[in-house]
């Protein structure tokens, strides 16, 4: 208030100015005096109704990252706690997380809060069998999972009679979530020999020898020449004539 020396308000105050916080319409009254003169004015704080803001949905349960759309209506404009500032939001939470949304006309608000209720993904771990020789396709993949049972594995490229390559394993839970996890199968290198003969010393003389140098696979060897019964890399007594390293 200004104009006079004195103030009274009808709220009980003696300042020229007054900070009121009615729960409803109000109004009020200020009497200044100077001297002997004095005069009243009246003032109305108006107070809005509180808007009613609705989200749709009311509440949503997805898969952890799993994106949910939420829709405010009842308002001209909406601030998100997230930030956000249009009717529509679109959020992808990894946990249970709680979001609240403020909606104004004019000078009239309201808010509004919603949940969204995440369920974890499976745990899945996957273990693989290697082919067993090089140029082989009998590896093999095995998935176990951890979560809301019962689970349903879906297996990349099949499970058995695999080759060489690296694959993935879906699980999906008793909720729908569905979690992966990958896994490599490999295959030994080629086995490579390298095969040395000696001569007899006569044609009829069976001191001929043998030598093979062997690369690749899975250590240990097992060597057998044929004809005969003999076995090993180094071979000696032979008789001449051809044979079948393997």
């Amino acid at each position: 208030a200004g104009g006079a020396s004195t103030y009274t308000w009808s709220t009980g105050a003696n300042t020229s100015s007054v900070v009121v916080n009615p729960a409803t319409s109000t109004n009020y009254t200020v009497t200044g005096t100077t001297g002997s003169c004095t005069d009243a004015k009246t003032v109305s704080v108006t107070i809005g109704a509180i808007l009613s803001i609705q989200v749709a949905p009311a509440q949503a349960t997805v898969c952890a990252g799993s994106p949910v759309t939420f829709t405010a209506l009842g308002a001209s404009s909406y601030t998100w706690n997230t930030g956000g500032t249009s009717a529509n939001i679109t959020l992808s939470p990894t946990v249970t997380t709680t979001y609240t949304v403020l909606g104004v006309t004019q000078n009239c608000t309201g808010t509004k809060t919603v949940s969204v209720f995440v369920n974890t993904l499976p745990t899945t771990i996957v273990s693989a069998t290697n082919v067993a020789c090089f140029g082989f396709n009998n590896g093999q993949l095995s998935a176990t999972a951890s979560g809301a049972a019962p689970f349903t594995y879906t297996y990349s490229s099949g499970q058995n009679n695999l080759g060489p390559g690296t694959y993935t394993v879906y699980a999906s839970d008793a909720n729908g979530c569905i979690g992966s996890a990958t896994a490599a199968i490999t295959q030994p290198s080629q086995i490579i020999t390298t095969t040395g003969a000696g001569i007899t010393s006569c044609p009829a003389a069976c001191d001929g020898s043998f030598q093979a140098t062997i690369s690749g696979g899975q250590p240990p060897y097992v060597c057998t020449v044929f004809p005969g019964s003999f076995s090993g890399t180094t071979l000696t007594n032979l008789c001449a004539g051809n044979y079948n390293y393997n």
